[in-house]
């Protein structure tokens, strides 16, 4: 993600397994929450901007900033309001309904999971990209949630316009195969490791 902006940064490797997406040093602060406990669960993302020295932890919200502070123009994340809720709209999609419906997928109820992907078959009808005619953070975001869901064993076959999305992204995503490619390799070892593949 990196390579669309004009800036460098390190990609540190977190391993989930050994629960370093929970350490303290990992995160940059520690969440209070409004009972006083210690609260980490709000922080458990596999992104961190604590390298840019601001406190961001979820992936699509570190999306978000990369753009608004450093891309050229504001074609990944518009700013215009219509265009900019299209592309809100498809990111909240992928957090409340695709990322639930992996996770339902998991515990092997898939309903969700096919009704999730016909819904994104559907949004991808006469668009190249998630949100129209330009790509924007939102694929960026969404390929990491189909790249994983694939590599669990979901076949994506039956959606044609979520396969025509995927390979196109896959050839035009700057830095795929260093970030969701290696991210995905990880996962599956992870899955093996679990005997679910």
């Amino acid at each position: 993600m990196f390579t669309c902006f004009d800036i460098t940064g390190e990609q540190v490797p977190c391993d989930r397994q050994a629960v370093e997406h929970e350490v303290e040093e990992y995160c940059g602060q520690e969440n209070i929450d409004h009972k006083g406990k210690k609260n980490t669960a709000f922080y458990q993302e596999n992104s961190s901007l604590k390298s840019l020295n601001i406190s961001a932890f979820h992936s699509r919200a570190i999306l978000g900033y990369l753009v608004d502070q450093y891309a050229k123009d504001d074609s990944l994340y518009p700013k215009e309001p219509k265009k900019k809720a299209l592309v809100n709209q498809r990111l909240f999609f992928e957090a409340g309904t695709m990322d639930k419906a992996f996770v339902e997928y998991f515990r092997g109820k898939a309903a969700k999971l096919f009704d999730a992907f016909d819904i994104l078959d559907k949004l991808l009808e006469g668009n190249k990209w998630l949100a129209g005619e330009k790509k924007t953070i939102a694929d960026f975001s969404m390929v990491s949630s189909v790249a994983s869901i694939e590599v669990a064993g979901f076949d994506i076959g039956k959606y044609p316009n979520v396969v025509d999305w995927y390979q196109n992204i896959q050839t035009t995503f700057p830095g795929y195969d260093e970030t969701v490619g290696e991210g995905c390799a990880a996962l599956k070892k992870y899955l093996e490791s679990l005997n679910k593949l």
